[in-house]
This record gives structure tokens, C-alpha cells and sequence, in this order.
């Protein structure tokens, strides 16, 4: 996973907005942002984390379901931001496009 950008917040909801290229060479982004403008109750959700596919253009083209999280805390889901750019790949089990070259094994030298 390599970041291409991390874009400003464009408006009061949206927290962290970051481009990514997966191991899989295909675009995401990441954005965290606050999911209501009125105030709940404790026990509800206020924060969401999520994965969407992106075309080569960066527009939307796939929310990568089921991964996208809520929090009840803005800290826990900037947090959670920050765990998927440090483990994007490893997190969605995205695999390389690049060949795999295995060694010989004793056996296939002879």
C-alpha cells in the first residue's frame, strides 16, 4: 500500500480523507468523518471509518463492503484511520498482483 494524497477536510464533517494504491494496484480511500449534524444519545455512533474503491479518476466507485466502522468517540475513529494506513493490505487481505517465484526445491533440481 503506498498514500498518494491526503486531501483537506472539505467541509465540517469530514475528518481525514486519504487516496491510497492498494498492494493489489487498484485505488482506495479512506475517510473518516462525523455521521450526523444534530447531537444523539451516548449510546449511538457518531463517527464512521470506511473503505470505497475508487476509479483511476478518483471518483467513487465502490463502497468495499463490509468494511467500514463506527465509533462513538471522533478519537477512536481517527485512530482506526490510522491502523488502516498502517495495515491497509494486510486488513482488507488484498494480495499482490506481482508473480510469485518460488525456489526449487532440492527435489525439482533433480
Amino acid at each position: 500500500m503506498r498514500i498518494i494524497k491526503e486531501l483537506d477536510a472539505d467541509n465540517i464533517k469530514k475528518f481525514r480523507h486519504t487516496f491510497i494504491q492498494g498492494q493489489d494496484n487498484k485505488n482506495y480511500k479512506i475517510l473518516t468523518f462525523k455521521l450526523y449534524d444534530i447531537e444523539t444519545g451516548p449510546e449511538f455512533p457518531k463517527f464512521e471509518v470506511n473503505v470505497q474503491q475508487v476509479k483511476e479518476d478518483w471518483t467513487f466507485d465502490r463502497l468495499i463492503v463490509p468494511h467500514y466502522c463506527r465509533f462513538i468517540s471522533k478519537e477512536a475513529a481517527l485512530d482506526y484511520h490510522r491502523v488502516l494506513l498502517d495495515k491497509f493490505d494486510e486488513i482488507l487481505g488484498l494480495k499482490s498482483l506481482q508473480p510469485q517465484h518460488h525456489k526449487e526445491s532440492e527435489a525439482d533440481k533433480h
